[in-house]
Order: structure tokens, then sequence, then C-alpha cells
């Protein structure tokens, strides 16, 4: 969604999909034989995949790309891991973005600033990723501060793309690096 490539209709997918996922995620976890919450999730899969067909994806997916077949992560759970970190990075250009997928996740606050319902969103998706066992940093999966310029640089070479709405630096691409290592609180 915070592509510069996405439409309305492709933000429309994108939030479909969210929708279900924020729905029907957990009970397919808890339970893998809830079809309804499969089937649901399976719908939100292609929803997603379609919504990112055209606008592509940025950086959340690229620095999942990066790490997944270093550490030996799927696909899914590395994207997961840096999304909190990658929405952060995006505020200062796609806070509308970052507002509307709050919403789909039902926890928007019209009183609240952009800034407090990123902070807000942020922590719901640390605590639903508790729920579900995902890692939230990545020390948690074994990497060593010392990693990190690598993992920057490999990013940068080898998944750069043109739809980012900041422009991708090897410098600031370590920034949500570090924000990964360390966790939300800076611990």
């Amino acid at each position: 969604m915070i592509s510069t490539w996405a439409t309305s209709f492709t933000d429309a997918l994108a939030l479909g999909a969210l929708r279900a996922i924020f729905q029907y995620l957990k009970r397919a976890y808890d339970d893998g034989r809830d079809l309804e919450a499969r089937y649901n999730m399976s719908m939100a899969a292609t929803l997603a995949g379609l919504s990112f067909n055209y606008p592509c994806v940025l950086l959340g997916h690229l620095v999942g790309q990066t790490i997944g077949p270093i550490y030996d992560l799927p696909h899914g759970l590395s994207v997961a891991l840096a999304l909190p970190y990658i929405l952060d990075f995006y505020l200062s250009s796609s806070a509308d973005k970052i507002a509307m997928i709050s919403e789909a996740a039902g926890i928007y606050d019209e009183e609240m600033t952009d800034l407090e319902n990123l902070r807000r969103m942020i922590m719901w998706l640390m605590n639903f990723y508790r729920e579900l066992n995902v890692p939230l940093t990545l020390k948690e999966i074994g990497v060593g501060s010392d990693e990190l310029e690598k993992l920057a640089e490999y990013t940068f070479k080898s998944q750069l793309r043109k739809n980012s709405s900041i422009e991708l630096t090897r410098e600031n691409i370590l920034s949500p690096y570090w924000r990964m290592w360390r966790g939300i609180n800076g611990e």
C-alpha cells in the first residue's frame, strides 16, 4: 500500500486482505482444522498477491527476502518480523496509508495523531505477533549486531526498488535493521 505505484484499486485489495488476516490468522494458527479460518486466510493470500502485483513490494519484503534465506526463515515470517519497523521507517512519507492499515486492524483512533496511531499500530502488531510466536527482533533469530551492515548492503545491492516514497540508500536501509535488532523499546 505504501508503494508510490499503488492505486485505489490495489489499496482496496490490500485492505481486504489485511482485514481478513487480522480476523482469521489467529484462529487458523490456533486450530488448523478451522476450515473457515483457513479458507479466509487463503482468500487473504490471494488478495494480498493481487494487491502488490503492480505496485510491487517495498522495503519490508526486501528485508524479508534478505534475511529469510540467510537465517532459514519462511518468507511470511521474515516479512512479518520486518513489518513494524518498516511502518515506522515510512511514517514520514506514508502516514495516511499507515492509518488505513490501523483502521483495517480496527485500532485507529481519530483523536490521536498519526504518530500516536503508528505507535499504537506497532504495539498492537507486537502483541499480535507474541500470540503467534513470531520473533520480535533479529537477535531472537540469532543475528549478531556485526552482521547488520552486511545485511543492509546486500539489501541495497540486490533488492532495491524504485517505488519507494523514501529514496533507499545504504545508510537509511541500515536504520531499520538496527531497530529490528534492538527491538521496539531499544533493549
